[in-house]
């Protein structure tokens, strides 16, 4: 993307004082209403870049030092100011849908060129399962993108032969510390990496074909390569929360999850392989493997994680092919999200991007907590009781 078609996207959701500078664009601040001292910002001080880590749109303030995706901001602004975003959410996904300019004149979407390119050399590198549209309501996808759904076809199998020799019928007592059942540790093939000091957990697509394997650390205050322990130091402002090093050797500890080379996370849903045999009236969706172990150890079923707070479009298509199947009645989506800010943007940006297709509704947990964490009674003041009727009675929009 262009730094001047960048300019342009901005233009559309407000952004003032724009120009372009070498390969980037500045502009003022458009959270300064929030972040900034007199809600102002003079000096143009946000830098965006059209390009990051991951391909798309991000931002830096080197006033307020917020920074992340753009997508991620529109999000907010939508949020906060209630003006109507989607043209602006879609052009960043990829659909043919102009972006309107303030004027109330059509522009061309710049994102279309560079989103072809980006899908040509997907398909050319072989990562076909990342490719996917969200398309229109028409008569042979009425509610939902059928390649989303397809698409994981086209992800290699891992052999079972290599995750075999992880499998025991012993249950380690980091998951059963964390509240996980001998009948759950089986039901779900948890494995152990006794290497890696990791807790396995398998990912089988809606086929039920092995196509990843995740690894938490069961000793996260332990380092790995000397043993030595993990100590978090002071935050340095603007930062909230302090680095994590190891007081022997004085190096980063690993990270908390692995995953296998390759997995995009925010593709599939770990659980996918359990929701066309079950009945279920609603379909609950936590954010991590441990919350949706709770949950549905606790008989609420089905239950699928999104793996992290930032939902991927085809996760979104996926839960929205699940909830309105056919020769099915329609589910309700739940979404239990943690209760952190985190959780609540990703409450709040599944919401939009469901955009009213399938009913749903979001339960956040208490302050600081998260579905792994909750008691049962707590889980079940929160959800009602699991194959009751009484949690439907219990839901309101918000």
């Amino acid at each position: 993307m262009t730094p001047g078609r960048l300019q342009a996207i901005l233009q559309t959701i407000g952004a003032r004082n724009t120009s372009i500078a070498r390969d980037r664009v500045r502009c003022s601040c458009l959270l300064a209403q929030w972040t900034h001292p007199g809600a102002k910002d003079s000096t143009p001080s946000m830098v965006v870049f059209p390009e990051g880590r991951h391909g798309d749109p991000i931002y830096s303030c080197q006033a307020c030092h917020r920074k992340g995706a753009l997508r991620d901001l529109v999000c907010f602004l939508w949020h906060k100011t209630g003006l109507n975003m989607m043209n602006v959410i879609e052009a960043l996904d990829g659909p043919d849908a102009p972006v309107k300019a303030p004027e109330g004149k059509e522009v061309k979407n710049p994102f279309l060129r560079e989103k072809a390119n980006r899908v040509a050399k997907l398909v050319r590198d072989g990562g076909a399962h990342e490719v996917y549209r969200r398309k229109r309501q028409t008569e042979d996808a009425p509610w939902h993108d059928k390649y989303a759904i397809a698409a994981s076809d086209d992800v290699p199998e891992i052999p079972w032969e290599e995750y075999e020799p992880h499998l025991t019928e012993v249950m380690h007592p980091y998951a059963e510390a964390r509240g996980i059942h001998l009948d759950t540790w089986l039901e779900w093939e948890l494995g152990v990496d006794t290497r890696m000091r990791r807790i396995l957990f398998p990912m089988r697509d809606h086929h039920g074909r092995l196509i990843a394997i995740s690894g938490r650390l069961y000793e996260e205050k332990k380092c790995l390569r000397c043993g030595g322990d993990i100590i978090t130091l002071a935050p340095v402002p603007p930062a909230k929360k302090g680095k994590q090093i190891c007081g022997n050797c004085g190096k980063k500890p690993p990270p908390k999850y692995l995953h296998s080379k390759g997995f995009q996370r925010n593709v599939f849903l770990y659980g996918e392989h359990l929701l066309p045999n079950d009945s279920g009236t609603k379909l609950y969706v936590v954010e991590g493997h441990l919350d949706a172990l709770a949950l549905w150890q606790d008989g609420y079923r089905p239950v699928v994680a999104t793996l992290g707070t930032n939902v991927g479009e085809s996760q979104i298509e996926r839960l929205v092919h699940y909830a309105a199947m056919p020769m099915r009645p329609m589910r309700i989506i739940l979404v239990v999200h943690d209760g952190d800010e985190a959780g609540h943007s990703m409450g709040v940006m599944m919401k939009r991007m469901i955009a009213g297709r399938v009913p749903m509704f979001a339960r956040p947990c208490p302050d600081g907590s998260d579905p792994a964490k909750m008691l049962q009674y707590e889980r079940v003041k929160l959800l009602g009781e699991p194959w009751k009727r009484s949690v439907d009675t219990q839901l309101t929009m918000g």
